[in-house]
């Protein structure tokens, strides 16, 4: 018996549950005249015909169904620039041909995209201090942040620079390399990444 209650109970609610879902998305039609205007009450009520149903109706104060907004997916796009073909060695003037580089960087989105970000992460090798290369890797990126705020259609788009000096290599060079060797073999990780968040283009 008890599990019998149970079940009833269930049911029950089972129920009224959908005829709780039934009454929101359902209301009673409301009666107009010849004009197509609403009829009202002596209250200034919508009359409603009991015998039909309609959708919600705005003009008799119905909740209106909201409308679900789908977010755009946003993806995220990476850009290496080595800094050989952005500045000058140990230097953070955006060379003519580094401007070229980021143009290029930026064109290779094509028109199918918008972008809506840019995060610009600076890079040097391990030749010298660390706050020296710390503080070169933060004037590079804002370089070409600046350079890139300056561009035409760039306006909207939130544009960041940070320094990561040389903590982020991707090569690892023998120590007992001349100078100029150690430069050249260093060279990948002079280097700034374009982070691009991008949208679909409408």
């Amino acid at each position: 018996m008890k599990t019998r209650i149970l079940m009833l109970s269930g049911l029950v609610s089972l129920v009224m549950a959908s005829a709780i879902v039934s009454a929101e998305q359902n209301y009673d039609a409301v009666w107009t005249n010849p004009d197509g205007v609403i009829v009202r009450n002596s209250d200034g009520e919508c009359v409603r015909n009991h015998l039909r149903s309609s959708g919600p109706v705005e003009a008799c104060g119905d909740p209106m169904p909201v409308a679900e907004t789908t977010e755009e997916p946003v993806v995220e796009e990476s850009k290496e620039l080595s800094a050989r073909a952005l500045f000058g060695f140990d230097r953070s003037v955006l060379t003519a041909e580094g401007q070229a580089a980021i143009d290029d960087a930026v064109a290779e989105v094509g028109s199918d995209w918008v972008i809506t970000a840019v995060r610009v992460v600076g890079h040097t090798d391990q030749i010298g201090t660390q706050a020296y290369n710390q503080n070169l890797s933060e004037e590079r990126a804002a370089a070409v942040a600046n350079y890139l705020e300056a561009q035409p259609g760039m306006a909207n788009v939130s544009i960041t620079a940070i320094g990561r000096g040389m903590s982020d290599p991707v090569v690892q060079c023998d120590s007992d390399l001349s100078r100029d060797a150690l430069i050249e073999c260093l060279a990948p990780n002079r280097r700034a990444t374009l982070v691009m968040e991008l949208e679909p283009a409408n």
